[in-house]
This record gives C-alpha cells, sequence and structure tokens, in this order.
C-alpha cells in the first residue's frame, strides 16, 4: 500500500523537526536521535522502532534536507 504525498511530506516535516529539537537539546549521533525519536514515542513510517541507521538514511534523504534547511533559514 502506498502512502499519499501528502502524508508522507507530513511524516518527514515532523521528523525533520525533531531532529532539529534533538540537536538543539545536543542530541547530534545517529543513536542518540534514534533514541530521541523512540522516546517520543515517534516510529518510522513502517512503524518499527528508529536505529542509528534508519536516522541516517533518513537525514540523506532530499526532502530530509530541504525541511532540515528550511528550519534553519527561519
Amino acid at each position: 500500500m502506498t502512502q499519499p504525498r501528502a502524508d508522507i511530506e507530513a511524516f518527514v516535516r515532523r521528523i525533520a523537526a525533531e531532529v532539529r529539537t534533538a540537536d538543539t537539546a545536543g542530541v547530534q549521533t545517529h543513536d542518540a536521535i534514534a533514541a530521541h525519536l523512540n522516546g517520543a514515542g515517534l516510529t518510522t513510517r513502517n512503524g518499527r522502532p528508529w536505529t542509528g541507521a534508519i536516522v541516517e538514511k533518513f537525514l540523506s534523504s532530499p526532502a530530509a534536507q530541504r525541511y532540515l534547511a528550511d528550519e534553519q533559514s527561519e
């Protein structure tokens, strides 16, 4: 089942915002960000817990980079 584009964009925005919150709190390694996201009760789009490897892949995605750059410019 494919998720609608709007749902995916909303997911990316939400996770990017949480990554920015973690960064502001000094949480910067992929594993630490994964622990932060899991602690916040957030899962991947597939409903799985975050891992450092998944965070790394997410952060390297063009969509995540776009939203993180947009938040930095505000």
